[in-house]
């Protein structure tokens, strides 16, 4: 099932879209709502050209941060949640967006935390994952032994 969110955003807001790549969400809210609003974006390494076309072209700022990262040993290989720095004051967004996104991290805690601090007082965050018990993620659940892209 389909849900919808009524999304108003009024005025001089910020808006963070933290896992942003390809950047539709971010570009979308530049189309609807035009320069009345300030759009960031923060994920894990990204392309250059993507960088450089949401800078330029939709005067939104990209920020990258590494996070869910293993430290490979010798012997073992050691899982190292690094904590998530968006280069953005305390507490000055508005709105924070993790679409598609938590469900590709192994410890989503670090990112939760980091979207916190960001936060004003009365801020929003919208959350969204797939479906997992979807038809198409049951079908590559039964053919693969795992949904499309996910951890």
């Amino acid at each position: 099932t389909d849900h919808t969110i009524t999304l108003s955003i009024t005025g001089n807001k910020n808006v963070l879209d933290i896992g942003c790549y390809p950047g539709l969400l971010l570009r979308y809210l530049r189309l609807v709502y035009g320069k009345e609003i300030i759009l960031k974006g923060a994920g894990l390494i990204l392309p250059t050209n993507f960088l450089t076309i949401m800078r330029d072209r939709y005067n939104i700022e990209i920020d990258t941060f590494f996070a869910d990262m293993y430290i490979q040993t010798d012997e073992i290989s050691i899982l190292k949640n690094i904590p998530i720095k968006v280069n953005l004051s305390d507490e000055s967004v508005d709105f924070v967006f993790m679409t598609e996104t938590i469900e590709h991290m192994l410890s989503p805690v670090p990112a939760l935390q980091e979207a916190r601090r960001l936060l004003k007082p009365g801020g929003k965050i919208y959350i969204t994952t797939p479906n997992v018990a979807s038809l198409i993620n049951a079908l590559f659940m039964v053919l693969r032994g795992s949904t499309p892209n996910h951890t």
